[in-house]
């Protein structure tokens, strides 16, 4: 009976969703919606979690009709008192970082603004949704916000 029980403690365990032991990376695909601007895209991310619970993030827009390259860190959203503040059965994230622009987008190679993303798994339903918000730009001065809903299965 015992040996039952521990087994199935360990079995139970392995489905919870923790610190990875390893840095892990994954790929996230999906549909951004930039709701300042009321313009769509397609968007790729590379998400990097290391053994201190913290997060790289890097990828990309379509650069057709939404512009611009992510590079981000993150951690999860914790109170001050170190309580990880994200509800059940989710993984939070929350990053801070740049959107790097080009001729394409008709900046100058090199322009820069802040990005700032929350992005979180439901691990029951098996999706993530992320919001965002990019900073101003010489040409925009005003700051612009987002969504981002990505392509299942995200494991």
């Amino acid at each position: 009976m015992h040996r039952f029980l521990v087994v199935l403690v360990l079995w139970a365990a392995t489905l919870v969703a923790g610190p990875a032991t390893a840095q892990q990376t994954q790929t996230l695909t999906g549909f951004a919606e930039n709701v300042t601007v009321g313009v769509e895209a397609g968007v790729t991310l590379q998400l990097t979690r290391f053994p201190n619970n913290t997060f790289a993030l890097t990828g990309s827009f379509d650069h057709v009709t939404l512009f611009g390259d992510i590079s981000a860190t993150g951690v999860p959203p914790m109170s001050t008192d170190g309580v990880n503040m994200c509800a059940e059965g989710h993984e939070c994230m929350h990053f801070t970082g740049t959107l790097s622009l080009d001729q394409r987008s008709g900046f100058p190679n090199g322009t820069q603004t802040s990005f700032v993303m929350s992005l979180t798994f439901d691990q029951l339903e098996n999706s993530a949704f992320a919001v965002f918000h990019v900073g101003p730009l010489d040409a925009f001065r005003f700051e612009q916000y987002g969504t981002i809903k990505f392509a299942a299965p995200v494991s």
